[in-house]
């Protein structure tokens, strides 16, 4: 196998562990994907100013979300709190 069919098949592998949770908790989908693409502990290697501005956003969203979770018990969907902030 290739090195770039390796990546692709690494990228679905993600893709479709992701996809197993998006009936379950929005704040465990959100902690899944940065612990699934690795993005966060880039950017806590980096440790450059931009990264930690980025890390500073990663927090806000996540509260966002936690926030949205605690005002909406009754649909905590990822396509509810998407609906939300495009408004």
């Amino acid at each position: 196998m290739s090195k770039a069919a390796g990546k692709l098949n690494q990228f679905g592998k993600i893709l479709y562990n992701l996809y197993k949770r998006r009936e379950g908790n929005l704040l465990d989908l959100f902690d899944a994907v940065l612990s699934e693409t690795g993005y966060e502990n880039a950017l806590r290697k980096k440790n450059d100013a931009e990264s930690l501005g980025r890390l500073e956003n990663i927090q806000e969203l996540r509260s966002d979300i936690s926030r949205f979770i605690e005002q909406n018990p009754e649909n905590q969907s990822l396509f509810a709190y998407l609906n939300k902030i495009s408004l």
